[in-house]
């Protein structure tokens, strides 16, 4: 049997209560009424158009938190489903936000915060809006820095979108398990530090 998804960590849980506590702020400043969720995937795709759509009339926010969500990338033709932290279309235009919460702020971005953050401005394009921007926000967590980086959907980034799914679809439907690194040095800026040791037998 494998093992699949993310193990929370405490640096993981940390992120999240930092999240949930700005998402919250964001909301209380938000008439939100209550809706039905979706009962099928359609209707959940509709509801997300419906709702992008809505917040582009109105340039408004959309805020998704652990209680409240408000949209759901959903890219059924690539078994796809996230929620990003918050679409901004307080301009007219659908901007995708996806904030991190880290220690130190990168130099360069993370790959995977890239590829999350150019699935979910692909899900909002494949809703049939254009002109879809993005921007990943790394926050420190014990600081005060902010960094801000710009995206577009290009040749790219799609490629990467498509080359990790069909990776990621092989390693799951492959017999064998993944085999764990052996280095130590790999192990040293990874989320999942507290684990590695079981996972190396150590």
């Amino acid at each position: 049997m494998k093992l699949l998804g993310e193990i929370k960590t405490p640096i993981m849980i940390e992120g999240s209560k930092l999240h949930e506590t700005e998402a919250q702020e964001l909301l209380s400043h938000m008439r939100l009424r209550k809706v039905k969720a979706p009962k099928t995937l359609l209707d959940a795709i509709v509801f997300c158009y419906a709702q992008v759509k809505n917040a582009m009339i109105t340039h408004s926010l959309l805020v998704n938190a652990d209680k409240s969500v408000m949209y759901r990338s959903i890219l059924p033709e690539l078994g796809c489903i996230g929620l990003p932290d918050l679409i901004d279309c307080s301009t007219g235009k659908p901007i995708v936000v996806e904030k991190k919460f880290v220690r130190m702020i990168p130099s360069s971005i993370w790959p995977d915060h890239e590829l999350q953050l150019a699935i979910y401005m692909h899900s909002v394009e494949k809703l049939g809006f254009k002109s879809v921007h993005g921007i990943l926000e790394y926050h420190q967590r014990d600081g005060d820095e902010v960094k801000h980086l710009e995206f577009q959907l290009d040749k790219e980034l799609r490629k990467k979108i498509r080359d990790t799914v069909k990776a990621v679809r092989a390693l799951i439907e492959d017999d064998e398990e993944p085999i764990p690194t052996t280095n130590p040095n790999k192990c040293r800026a990874c989320k999942y530090t507290e684990c590695r040791w079981r996972v190396l037998g150590v």
